[in-house]
């Protein structure tokens, strides 16, 4: 289930030992979710690069390093990915339901950060909603919250 996932990680995230393994799957997993809605309108932004590291290192306290060497991992790992579902089942192992809340909220503020809402972008934050197992009425509140924040 996690092997391509594990392979991925194993090949670009060296600087780990292995009792971290669990906790930088997670990140990675949630870098990844973030680089698929940067992806999405095919046009992944420099502004939406920044709102994923600006994530990232607010939610996992990552210090610079650790923060270049995750985006690379996960966007290499977006780049290899078959499925949404090798990144979804590590956050639903790990997550939640209020990180899960926070990780869609963070989706939407990748999907905004240029300042247009592409359909692909609001597909894939629904798609990947739903495989988090997030509500709908959740997943709506967070539309509208970061919505409203810009």
């Amino acid at each position: 289930m996690l092997k391509a996932l594990k392979t991925i990680f194993d090949e670009n995230i060296s600087l780990f030992n292995e009792t971290e393994d669990a906790t930088h799957s997670l990140e990675l997993a949630s870098a990844a979710l973030l680089f698929e809605i940067s992806r999405a309108d095919e046009d992944a932004s420099h502004i939406e690069r920044t709102e994923i590291a600006t994530a990232m290192r607010n939610v996992f306290n990552l210090n610079e390093q650790e923060l270049d060497d995750l985006l690379s991992a996960a966007d290499a790992a977006v780049a290899d990915a078959v499925s949404l579902y090798d990144f979804t089942a590590v956050v639903n192992d790990e997550f939640d339901r209020t990180q899960k809340i926070q990780l869609i909220e963070m989706l939407w503020r990748v999907a905004f950060a240029d300042d247009k809402l592409d359909q692909y972008e609001e597909y894939y934050v629904r798609k990947i909603s739903e495989l988090l197992h997030v509500s709908h009425k959740d997943y709506i509140k967070t539309k509208l919250k970061v919505q409203e924040g810009r």
